[in-house]
């Protein structure tokens, strides 16, 4: 990889260790090519990578594709659960997932799962996250209705991220529909409605919708100033505020 020609915000993004080792695994796992590489700007992005080029990579004497996202739910939906995050082996170890054995050992091997004495880990948890949130998605659950039903609580921040920036990518439309529910909702906790409006306020290539959306906040004297807050830094949004 040539790293004058990554962009500004990949640079940035890569200067984070955990960001640049998900980069070099993702690298190191597929043929892919530059172009889809050079403007990464996320996390997200690079863990959708990770999930292409390595989890349901085709491979020659592997597991069934399907085996390896078994494991992979079975793991995140006992971590959300219990609000865990990690799981015991005997999770694994049941006459109702022995099927899953080499998909777990494979899974092992390529570094997606680490073994402790007791219980699994994924690589890091902010995979657990965004498999969380991908499962969340496609399942069809929505965000604002399962936020109101829930404690609202510490375990839920990192997974509002996720799940709003999967869904940016995955449905837009209704992306924009959960965002303006959360950002103009009375309910929401002040700790999630604060970390949402930094999210949003630091946004890459934020489109002409979002800020459409942005504007609507901007013309709430009680929001205005804390969006402003929020972009302070983004160059991103210079193009529509001058």
């Amino acid at each position: 990889v040539n790293y004058s020609q990554l962009t500004p915000a990949t640079k940035d993004l890569l200067g984070i260790p955990l960001h640049l080792d998900l980069f070099a695994r993702a690298l190191d796992s597929n043929d892919i090519g530059f172009e889809k590489l050079r403007g990464i700007s996320s996390l997200q992005e690079l863990y959708a990578l990770i999930w292409q080029n390595v989890i349901v990579r085709s491979e020659i004497g592997s597991p069934p594709i399907s085996d390896r996202i078994d494991v992979i739910n079975r793991l995140t939906g006992f971590m959300d659960s219990r609000q865990r995050t990690s799981a015991p082996q005997s999770v694994l170890q049941t006459s109702e997932t022995r099927h899953l054995e080499r998909a777990v050992n494979w899974l092992a091997s390529t570094g997606i799962l680490i073994r402790g004495k007791t219980d699994w880990n994924f690589i890091h948890q902010t995979f657990f996250d965004y498999c969380y949130a991908r499962r969340f998605v496609e399942q069809g659950n929505n965000i604002f209705e399962t936020l109101l039903a829930s404690k609202q609580g510490v375990f839920e921040r990192p997974k509002l991220i996720q799940i709003i920036s999967y869904l940016r990518t995955y449905d837009h439309p209704q992306y924009l529909r959960d965002l303006q529910n959360l950002l103009f909702s009375n309910v929401l906790r002040f700790h999630l409605y604060d970390l949402l409006l930094n999210w949003f306020g630091g946004l890459q290539n934020p489109k002409t919708d979002e800020w459409n959306l942005a504007l609507k906040i901007l013309g709430d004297d009680q929001k205005f100033s804390r969006l402003l807050i929020a972009m302070y830094g983004n160059p991103e949004w210079f193009k529509y505020l001058t």
